[in-house]
């Protein structure tokens, strides 16, 4: 099984614009809600945890490897900003904060 992130083409890409008409239409804004929603159905899909850990530590390994470019801290952000895409503050915490944020972080 193949797993492919768009995460290097936000990293590498993604140019926050200043008009909002077209930061609307950016297709590489809205990667970082589309992960975490995607992390959310898979959670909610009651996906193996080993699969889903495999999931958050493909995203995190790309984060941290290329921690010195800017938009790597905008997509770690994101998923702090994210989390009210969780229904219950709990599955944030042990699905995301936990495996990735605090991970970051340190």
């Amino acid at each position: 099984m193949v797993i492919e992130l768009p995460i290097n083409d936000y990293i590498s890409k993604y140019e926050k614009s200043a008009s909002k008409a077209i930061e609307i239409r950016n297709v590489r804004a809205t990667i970082p809600q589309n992960l975490i929603v995607m992390v959310r159905n898979l959670k909610e899909r009651n996906l193996d945890s080993k699969l889903l850990d495999y999931v958050l530590d493909v995203i995190y390994e790309t984060i941290v490897s290329r921690i010195g470019e800017k938009n790597s801290l905008r997509l770690a952000k994101a998923f702090i900003k994210q989390r009210k895409v969780f229904e219950s503050e709990a599955g944030y915490m042990t699905s995301v904060n936990e495996k990735m944020n605090v991970r970051v972080i340190d």
